[in-house]
């Protein structure tokens, strides 16, 4: 079976030499890739709704989803469609284990208060804020971060504080299964639907395939898939199959027919057409392009 690859985002990309925390604010696309870091992360979604694929698993997400992510578990955002009007706008906090030991020292910590008692292994931990606690705190940190004025440490690390004080005490914690809750019953046919596509695109899919197992009849699916996404279910397969080839292209050195193996082509002349009727032009162009 093909495996999606995961990438390892680095610490190093992110945090200055003499500061242990990051903090930005984006806006989520089909672009990057499944990964995992060598830091913490706290997200939070402040603006639109779509999907968090993390650790095995795949939850819908809007505006107030908050999640602690450790360090090692691979997970990415996607918007509701690759056509989304609406962006997922998601704050990302980073951070070491030397910004854990410093908030240690600012204020003491015993056993069983939060945060520190979260650290170790591959739990993480999901919640939703009830009004707009944490919006104020992200907004507050991000704009410490970014303006730098004199004292923008300590007000960091007094955000982070106030993050323990409130997610730690009150989050979920959930562990790695293989198993995909968003596909049970429950939720809107597309989201499954959706959810089944990004997860196996590399494998030989079809719509029946999908259909059956979101209990939907084909037509149906199809009518839901152009609603949402104006494409075809044959359209929405190549797209998020292209967007893992141009992923691969861009941050690895494997070969093009090993990245048209992982993105689901095993017929070269066919990946190579349709990829330069996607993009405009080869994929070795395409990397070319991107170095």
């Amino acid at each position: 079976m093909v495996q999606q690859a995961v990438f390892v985002t680095r610490g190093e990309q992110f945090f200055d030499k003499s500061f242990p925390i990051y903090v930005n604010r984006v806006a989520e696309s089909f672009h990057l890739g499944v990964h995992s870091h060598d830091f913490y992360e706290i997200c939070y979604v402040g603006e639109g709704s779509g999907f968090h694929f993390i650790g095995g698993q795949c939850f819908p997400v809007r505006k107030g989803d908050v999640t602690f992510i450790p360090i090692g578990v691979s997970h990415v955002f996607r918007p509701e469609s690759p056509t989304a009007k609406t962006k997922l706008i998601v704050y990302n906090c980073l951070f070491t284990q030397e910004a854990v030991s410093h908030m240690q020292n600012i204020l003491p910590w015993e056993p069983g208060s939060g945060m520190l008692d979260s650290m170790n292994g591959d739990s993480w931990l999901r919640h939703r804020e009830e009004r707009d606690e944490f919006e104020r705190i992200f907004s507050f940190l991000h704009q410490a971060f970014s303006a730098k004025k004199p004292g923008w440490q300590l007000i960091v690390y007094g955000g982070m504080l106030q993050l323990n004080g409130l997610l730690f005490h009150t989050a979920r914690p959930m562990s790695n299964p293989a198993s995909l809750p968003a596909l049970s019953a429950g939720n809107e046919p597309f989201d499954q639907a959706l959810v089944m596509m990004e997860r196996d695109f590399a494998h030989p899919l079809t719509a029946s395939m999908v259909a059956s197992a979101i209990k939907v009849s084909e037509r149906h699916l199809s009518r839901l898939i152009k609603a949402r996404t104006g494409m075809t279910f044959v359209g929405l397969l190549q797209h998020l199959r292209i967007r893992e080839a141009c992923f691969l292209l861009r941050e690895t050195t494997f070969k093009v027919s090993d990245i048209a193996s992982r993105a689901g082509y095993q017929d070269m002349k066919f990946f190579n057409r349709l990829f330069k009727s996607k993009t405009g032009v080869t994929p070795r162009q395409y990397r070319d392009s991107t170095c």
